[in-house]
């Protein structure tokens, strides 16, 4: 995401909804800076609970979910292109500024829920041959991520996030469903974690979008 973010100023520019230069750097910073603390808020939380006994949730339909290794493109690729469209779409400081603010509100109340109630999922759903680019990828994913903060799946409630700032009823719809659908074909989450993910995306994309 982080060095995707410059690209999403130059597509607005190109589409004719971005902003003057001066304002594209300012912009441009701000989401860094925020990114940044996001994701040190995530890591500080599992490293936290490192320490801790994690609850394993998993359900009876993550097992007849076969493992695919191939749908990591969406999980760990164009995942993070999605959760970066509106950027493109924001013509001043204040449209991006909620739209920053949602989503460090998604972090904090969801490291909530990590530190009250640390979860994991099954030790063995990460075991897996790495070989393949896919494969490989994969791995470089979980060689950054202990497992741990599964429940409510974050990519599901940034997804969802980002999508209730979408012009289009397709993008509203269709990447939060792969990208749902991503997490359970890698086996980076059960399909428990989606409901209070998705709550939380909808929820907090609603209140940015009609009530700030």
């Amino acid at each position: 995401m982080l060095v995707l973010a410059p690209s999403y100023f130059w597509i607005g520019r190109f589409l004719g909804t971005g902003t003057a230069l001066p304002l594209e750097f300012l912009f441009l910073a701000i989401t860094i800076i925020v990114l940044l603390v996001c994701y040190e808020i995530y890591f500080v939380t599992q490293a936290k609970n490192l320490r801790r006994r994690a609850h394993v949730v998993r359900s009876g339909l993550d097992e007849r979910i076969p493992f695919a290794v191939r749908w990591v493109w969406i999980y760990g690729a164009v995942y993070y292109v999605f959760l970066g469209l509106p950027l493109a779409l924001f013509t001043n400081l204040t449209q991006l500024l909620k739209f920053l603010a949602g989503g460090l509100a998604i972090f904090l109340a969801a490291s909530l829920v990590f530190l009250l109630w640390p979860t994991t999922c099954p030790p063995e759903w990460r075991r897996f041959e790495r070989t393949g680019v896919a494969g490989r990828f994969l791995a470089l994913i979980q060689d950054f991520d202990t497992g741990l903060n599964c429940f409510p799946s974050l990519h599901c409630a940034l997804s969802a996030y980002a999508a209730t700032f979408l012009p289009s009823p397709t993008l509203r719809i269709v990447p939060p469903v792969l990208v749902c659908m991503s997490c359970v074909f890698v086996k980076q989450h059960s399909v428990l974690d989606f409901p209070l993910g998705l709550f939380l995306g909808l929820v907090i994309g609603a209140i940015v979008n009609h009530w700030i």
